[in-house]
Formats: structure tokens, sequence, C-alpha cells
């Protein structure tokens, strides 16, 4: 594998994560929002924030490639640009784990005090 496929690969990982994340909660936002719990509420805007955080790491993932080859005539990017990279992207996805776990946490929570009436106990 060359070191060009080795860049474009991180930087496409990268935005399959992001657009997986908010794919995510696109699907999610309407009912969270929706609720009357507060750690619902908050829990969601937490996991929010922190996409945000994912979103922005995942933005320097793609800038760093695109001033090194600003910066440098090479069609190659060097060892060094490719690590600056790769810690990038490992901690868009330590964020985007995150974000995600305080989703789920959320929705347990949603499912847990709004959905009662989905269960129902009939008396023999």
């Amino acid at each position: 594998m060359h070191m060009t496929d080795a860049d474009s690969s991180l930087v496409d990982f990268s935005k399959h994560l992001l657009i997986t994340i908010f794919a995510i909660f696109a699907f999610t936002s309407g009912a969270l929002l929706g609720a009357s719990n507060d750690w619902v509420k908050v829990l969601f805007t937490l996991s929010l924030i922190t996409s945000i955080v994912s979103m922005t790491l995942g933005f320097k993932v793609v800038m760093i490639k695109v001033n090194e080859h600003l910066r440098s005539e090479s069609e190659k990017l060097p060892k060094n640009i490719i690590k600056e990279m790769l810690k990038a992207l490992q901690w868009q996805y330590y964020t985007s784990i995150m974000a995600l776990g305080l989703l789920v946490f959320s929705i347990m929570i949603y499912f847990l005090t709004e959905n009662y009436y989905l269960i129902s106990v009939k008396p023999y």
C-alpha cells in the first residue's frame, strides 16, 4: 500500500464515521428532544456536543492532508503527517464512541421513562 493510499483511507474512514454518527442522530433526535425527562435531554445534548468535537477532529484529519499538499509538491505524504492524521482520527473515533454511548444512555432512559404505555399488564 502506498502512502497516498494510506492517507486517502484515513480521510475516507473519517468521513464515513462522521456520516454514520449524524445519520444516527437524525433518526433519534425527534423523539429524544420531545421527551419529558430532563436526563434524556441532558444526555442527548452532551452526546450532540461530543459529536461536534468528533466532527472537528474529522475536519482536522482532512485539513492536515490539504495543508500538507499545499505546502509540498510531493504526491506522497511524509510519515510524520500520516502519524498526525492517525492521531486525530483515533481521537475522532474515541469521541464518536463517547457520543454514541451517551446517545444509547439517553435512549435507554427514554424507553424506561417515556414508553411505559407500551407495556400493559392485564389482570387474569
